[in-house]
């Protein structure tokens, strides 16, 4: 893909310069994990480690972190 990078920051013609992104942007689509692009505040983490976590729906799991407490 690297190659793909370096013809595409030196070519002049604007017609293959936007064939090769589309060959990256291909590239990346085939190889894409799929990342989260915002929070879903439904999605909590429990650990006995940490106590006073209350979830509140549309507040979501941070709205008390004030009062979060490590357990000893």
């Amino acid at each position: 893909m690297q190659t793909l990078f370096d013809q595409a920051n030196s070519e002049f013609d604007a017609a293959v310069r936007a064939d090769l992104m589309d060959q990256i942007d291909q590239l990346l689509w085939d190889d894409m994990a799929t990342l989260p692009l915002f929070q879903f505040q439904e999605m909590v983490a429990y650990s006995d480690t940490v106590s006073s976590v209350v979830f509140n729906g549309p507040l979501g799991v941070t709205w008390n972190a004030n009062e979060w407490a490590l357990a000893v």
